[in-house]
């Protein structure tokens, strides 16, 4: 598992969370939408693009795809 992932695991589940909880307000993935996600978790452009690359990497076996 790369390093980013194990020191980061908090910030990238967190992301995935802010993400799900934004979806309660605005319902697809607007510019409203990211920027309600912007709001709640200013560096989601990072942990997006972390996801991206290495989601299929997550410890629950399960691939996650970040759209």
């Amino acid at each position: 598992m790369n390093f980013y992932f194990q020191k980061n695991i908090y910030h990238i589940v967190n992301s995935v969370i802010v993400h799900e909880l934004a979806h309660l307000e605005v319902k697809d993935h607007s510019k409203a939408f990211w920027n309600k996600v912007g709001i709640l978790d200013p560096k989601y452009k990072e942990h997006k693009d972390w996801l991206k690359n290495n989601g299929f990497r997550f410890p629950s076996g399960m691939p996650l795809k970040c759209t």
